[in-house]
């Protein structure tokens, strides 16, 4: 019976002892971690293209904004009575001081604009003699709002900065090989032994395996797949990321053999290829987010991958890692302490804001071809309402010319019956109709062109007047109160 529990305590010890140590699989998830960024190499990064100002639709605005305007506003940018020669400056056109400035180039495109249409019959940029000064004025009351919304909306749209301008699929290419393999141009098929590192690598693993100076230090994804991966020459557990990724099992931590070109080769491909895949910075700022996760502490220092006590020697009784220094004090840093993880997050960054610049000048575009649309949509609603006033007033004198013979109807049959004020009752009128208006007694109303008798012109007057105060002006709209308009 002693002798059976000594067997089952010495079985437990050593079980005991075993379970510190590093075994298969330990580190399966940093190899999945570390291997996106080396098949990414494989891959295409997707630059945003960012659109250019929709120009256009801006120009189209100040244009009908300009058009539309008065005279005297109009004649205010030129120099000559002929409107040909346009000021170049607010200055120079006495205008100084009212804050014109920063519009003064938008108004004069505009007026050189309109100055070329006056002298070529075939340029049909602005309205200028396709509208009446009453559509004018309606159309106007809406677009100087527009164009003024146009100009600040126009002020959110940004160029590029050159380091962004300058950031293309090639260079993100470069960017990506030299961070997979350490050197740019390089894929799974040419990497060398010495470029991983930086340098030809040395057989102290504990040291190599730190990230710092000088090199060689892991200054490529492969090269921290090396060190979390690659099997020692003694106390080496097999397959602690996968079976092809142990190696010759010949790097120790003190001297002897280091890894052979066929390791770094034969370890990257067990990451798989790539190609044909679209990068983007969402992809590179993953897993970049998924390997930081894999950080571990103990309580001084970071580690990623399998550690148990000493350092990233390669033993199983101490670490299969990459260690980060003082990661416990300033956490923040993390992976960024990797050379590599820092080129492709400044990438990520660039990217990001690359494509924020593409939604941002989108949005904008969209914004100031509605606004065109918007504007162009008031010249139509102006010259509708126009039209409809036209169209109200002739009414209206029709309706007083035919009130004025109305008083004077064939019912009026004798002088008796015949209104003297002012009508005449004539005994000879042979065409039935002997009450008549008198002659001579009609005038002109100011500014209609329609024939009112005298005493009937204060009556007339009364009736424009009325006929007037139905027009309201709000929010720049006409409203007709006695006349549908659709605006």
């Amino acid at each position: 019976m002693l002798a059976r529990t000594a067997v089952i305590l010495l079985i437990s010890l050593a079980n005991l002892v075993s379970c510190g140590d590093i075994g298969a699989g330990a580190n399966r998830d940093v190899h999945t971690a570390l291997c996106a960024f080396v098949s990414m190499a494989g891959g295409t990064v997707e630059i945003p293209q960012v659109p250019s100002l929709a120009q256009a639709d801006y120009d189209s605005i100040q244009t009908l904004n300009f058009s539309t305007s008065t005279d005297a506003w109009q004649s205010m940018f030129y120099s000559d009575a002929k409107r040909t020669e346009v000021h170049e400056t607010d200055t120079k056109a006495k205008q100084e001081g009212k804050e014109y400035a920063e519009f003064w180039s938008d108004w004069t495109a505009t007026a050189t604009k309109a100055a070329a249409e006056r002298s070529d019959s075939k340029s049909k940029i602005t309205v200028e003699g396709a509208m009446d000064a009453v559509a004018k004025r309606l159309a106007h009351a809406k677009i100087a709002g527009i164009a003024d919304e146009a100009r600040k909306i126009k002020q959110r749209f940004t160029v590029l900065p050159p380091e962004l301008g300058a950031i293309t699929a090639s260079t993100s290419a470069a960017t990506l090989a030299k961070a997979a393999f350490g050197a740019k141009c390089v894929t799974s098929d040419t990497v060398t032994d010495s470029q991983p590192f930086g340098a030809a690598n040395s057989g102290n693993r504990n040291t190599n395996c730190e990230p710092g100076t000088p090199n060689p230090k892991p200054i490529s994804a492969l090269g921290t797949l090396t060190c979390t991966c690659l099997k020692a020459n003694a106390n080496n557990p097999t397959g602690v990321c996968t079976e092809k990724a142990d190696g010759g099992g010949t790097w120790q931590k003190n001297g002897g053999g280091v890894p052979s070109q066929a390791d770094f080769r034969t370890l990257a491909k067990t990451c798989g290829s790539g190609k044909n895949k679209k990068i983007t910075f969402q992809d590179i700022q993953q897993a970049i987010s998924r390997l930081a996760g894999l950080l571990h502490t103990d309580e001084t220092d970071g580690y990623l991958g399998a550690f148990v006590a000493s350092g990233c020697t390669g033993s199983s009784g101490e670490g299969i890692c990459v260690k980060v220094p003082g990661y416990y004090a300033d956490s923040n840093k993390g992976v960024q302490k990797l050379q590599w993880v820092q080129q492709l997050g400044t990438l990520a960054g660039q990217l990001k804001q690359i494509e924020e610049k593409r939604q941002e000048a989108e949005e904008v575009n969209k914004i100031l071809k509605s606004k065109a649309a918007a504007a162009q949509s008031a010249i139509e609603e102006a010259k509708a309402t126009a039209n409809t006033i036209k169209s109200s007033e002739a009414r209206d004198t029709q309706q007083e010319k035919i009130e004025q013979r109305n008083k004077c109807t064939p019912q009026n049959k004798t002088p008796a019956e015949c209104p003297s004020s002012h009508c005449t009752y004539n005994e000879k009128a042979t065409d039935g109709n002997k009450c008549k208006p008198k002659v001579g007694s009609e005038t002109t109303a100011a500014g209609t062109g329609r024939a009112v008798t005298n005493v009937e012109s204060k009556m007339c007057s009364n009736k424009k007047n009325k006929r007037n105060a139905n027009l309201r002006i709000a929010n720049g709209k006409v409203k007709l109160a006695r006349i549908t308009v659709f605006l």
